[in-house]
């Protein structure tokens, strides 16, 4: 009896102790700081709690709104909206991408232009799958002979686990170049956080947020499809023809489920290593 008596107070401490956990809103909290090696980012935020920018020693790059509080420029980045409020403009340093629609309102197309030595136009086509999820993009450029093509999968936390991207050299047939796989702790990711507070609530954006490690996907780099998984990756497994380099993930984490802290150890094809830590602060307001 008194073991079971023992047994029961235990239960019932965890069970508070999980309690409160949940009970944690993160309405209250935003990301303050992000550290990775030796250089320091910056978050600042409005009195609304709207993100203002990110700031290094040596680089700041501001984030406004318009009065719909929509975004309008990030650092060099400016952004403009259709009558329908979709992004339908990006712009940088004379280079311009269109975004236009389909009738579910999903990003289908996106022509941009940018200048390397002389101007080069590019086509970026979207597809999606019956729950609208991104599954592929395909992009050519209009002087190339060949295009290429990105294949997107994901786990039922809408987390991608596995990119394909691909070459077709005969503008038909697709070859594989590599197959990425990744894997995810079940933590929360702060750059969710900071995009929350920009407001910006899909996983998938075209919003420049420089320098924030994610995913992104373009085989040209400018206007690329920026993603940002709900969870923290734990394992990046890059598999190529002449080998595969390895990535591992591991962290410490605060009350709140985020990270506070990382290190990341990567090891290429030839069995060289590089490990790199980072630091995540937090506010509460």
């Amino acid at each position: 009896m008194k073991n079971l008596r023992i047994l029961l107070i235990i239960t019932i401490v965890i069970l508070a102790s999980c309690s409160r956990n949940d009970n944690l809103s993160d309405k209250n909290i935003r990301l303050n700081m992000y550290s990775v090696g030796d250089n320091d980012y910056e978050l600042t935020y409005n009195s609304n709690n709207q993100l203002t920018g990110f700031e290094t020693n040596t680089r700041s790059n501001s984030v406004i709104y318009n009065a719909d509080n929509q975004i309008i420029q990030t650092g060099a980045y400016r952004y403009t909206y259709n009558e329908l409020g979709k992004l339908s403009k990006i712009e940088e340093d004379g280079n311009q991408a269109e975004l236009i629609y389909n009738t579910q309102g999903l990003l289908a197309t996106m022509n941009f232009r940018f200048i390397s030595g002389s101007t080069r136009n590019v086509t970026r086509t979207y597809k999606y799958d019956t729950n609208n999820k991104l599954i592929e993009i395909e992009e050519k450029g209009n002087t190339d002979s060949y295009k290429t093509r990105v294949l997107l999968t994901y786990d039922v936390n809408d987390n991608i686990v596995q990119v394909i991207n691909q070459t077709s050299a005969d503008l038909i047939t697709y070859i594989d170049r590599n197959v990425i796989s990744y894997t995810y702790d079940n933590k929360k990711n702060p750059y969710k956080l900071m995009l929350e507070k920009a407001g910006i609530n899909n996983p998938i954006t075209y919003y420049f947020f420089y320098p924030f490690e994610t995913m992104y996907f373009g085989n040209y780099v400018f206007f690329v499809t920026f993603y940002f998984s709900e969870n923290n990756l734990l394992t990046i497994t890059n598999t190529y023809s002449s080998g595969i380099s390895t990535t591992q993930y591991s962290y410490s984490y605060n009350e709140r489920n985020y990270p506070i802290s990382g290190e990341k150890i990567t090891k290429n094809s030839l069995g060289e290593t590089q490990t790199t830590y980072y630091n995540w602060t937090y506010e509460t307001y």
